[in-house]
């Protein structure tokens, strides 16, 4: 080694050795301070581009998961309220097959029917407040309401990432029919026809139907169903209006208007007591502001008339939301079970079959709630284990390995110690050229 006192080369590679111990030793106490092996894209970046694609992966995992729980939520809700219904349903067809016996008046029917008909509005408002977040969940297609919830289960934007959940509409299957129904093109029913049930008259007239009041002569409060369909050989709209039997007349009588008699049938069932013409323009308005019709109930036949209000109307084969408001305005809605009772033997016999048919349906829509909460709890079993081995696969990349890291730091602390002392050493080599001067 040469003897100079200009450099000194020893102490400055030493001085390097020691800048690099101290580096990694403030490296060190970086990673364990924040915990992460990663502190900035220079530590790895590779492993940073990973790691932030599976954070990002994993929060929308949490996310998704948050979106499941809120579809179970709703269908929970949605069954709890069948359930409830379901009760009802079961106590009507108690009260049908008692009142359905001949030993009870017309007085200890009318006690039951009391019952009945308060036990009806309820099982009607239960499924108007069925809701979650404001969304209807038993109002299917009714109105503003979609007939599916539509969830997000996945954590991208393609169709496999999406479940529809069907919602119901108890008020369809009950008959509870709303505006947005009226409007179509559904088959028209036949002129003059009786059904059996309102189930029948419901499936005939593909369920646009709309229940309406009429006051007769007496000051009874008479409900009558009506029909709107098109008529495309005329190019008019065929308002059809329906009475029960029970309130038009026994068997074979024949009443009516001149020109529009009516004759019943049979006890039950219901009946076609006129049809109203309405024509439209070429933009769907009415060419008429109103359309009446008189109708008549028993006993001796009371006098009724209807009139709907069509002025400013649009009554367009779209479902216009703006006619609906201005035709449906004395309109409301109905469940078929509203147009049942127990007010005699014979409709007592009826409302077993209308009630019985309701339960079915009921058991139908409560299946397929549950096969839905079923897959959705699947569907969320999966997603925690993809959101927990992103969360993990990240940790191993970004995370400092805190025993891994304590030995670095020890090793770096004992280089660093060691260099200091070499250092001092090094820097006592320039002192040789003072002993060789002093010779």
């Amino acid at each position: 080694m040469v003897v100079s006192i200009n450099q000194n080369i020893p102490a400055l590679q030493v001085s390097r050795s020691l800048n690099a111990a101290g580096n990694a030793l403030s490296r060190s106490f970086e990673r364990l301070a924040s915990g992460q092996r990663i502190n900035r894209a220079s530590d790895d970046a590779a492993g940073l581009a990973i790691a932030d694609s599976l954070k990002t992966r994993s929060r929308l995992y949490g996310m998704a998961n948050r979106n499941i729980n809120d579809g179970l939520s709703a269908l929970n809700i949605a069954s709890s309220t069948l359930s409830e219904q379901t009760s009802i349903l079961q106590r009507l067809n108690e009260l049908a097959e008692q009142a359905a016996n001949g030993t009870y008046s017309s007085t200890q029917r009318q006690s039951a029917n009391q019952e009945y008909q308060a036990l009806v509005k309820e099982f009607g408002r239960l499924g108007d407040t069925s809701t979650f977040n404001g969304i209807a969940l038993l109002k299917a297609g009714a109105g503003s309401n979609g007939s599916a919830i539509q969830l997000h289960t996945g954590i991208d934007g393609s169709s496999r990432s999406g479940l529809a959940v069907s919602t119901a509409n108890t008020g369809t299957l009950s008959g509870n029919i709303y505006a947005s129904t009226l409007f179509g093109t559904g088959t028209a029913l036949s002129p003059n026809a009786a059904y059996a049930t309102f189930d029948d008259l419901s499936a005939s007239a593909n369920g646009q139907l709309m229940r309406a009041q009429v006051t007769d002569s007496g000051g009874t409060t008479r409900d009558i169903v009506l029909a709107l369909n098109w008529d495309a050989n005329t190019s008019t709209y065929k308002l059809q209006i329906y009475a029960k039997n029970t309130d038009i007349g026994p068997p074979g009588t024949e009443v009516g208007y001149p020109g529009n008699e009516v004759t019943v049938t049979s006890a039950n069932g219901y009946t076609q007591l006129t049809e109203i013409s309405i024509a439209v323009n070429a933009n769907g308005e009415a060419t008429t502001s109103a359309v009446s019709a008189d109708l008549a109930f028993s006993p001796s036949y009371l006098a009724a008339r209807l009139t709907l209000d069509l002025s400013g109307a649009r009554l367009l084969r779209s479902s216009d939301p703006a006619a609906m408001s201005v035709v449906a305005g004395n309109i409301s809605n109905t469940t078929a079970i509203e147009f049942s009772g127990l007010e005699t033997r014979q409709e007592a016999l009826s409302s077993i079959s209308t009630v019985q048919n309701r339960l079915r349906d009921l058991a139908t829509i409560q299946g397929q709630f549950g096969a839905a909460q079923s897959r959705l709890q699947s569907i969320l079993a999966v997603s925690e284990v993809s959101r927990e081995n992103s969360l993990a696969a990240e940790s191993r990349i970004r995370d400092v390995d805190v025993a891994d890291e304590t030995a670095r730091l020890t090793a770096s602390s004992i280089r660093q110690q060691t260099a200091t002392q070499i250092l001092g050493l090094a820097n006592n080599q320039t002192r040789l050229a003072l002993s060789l001067l002093s010779i």
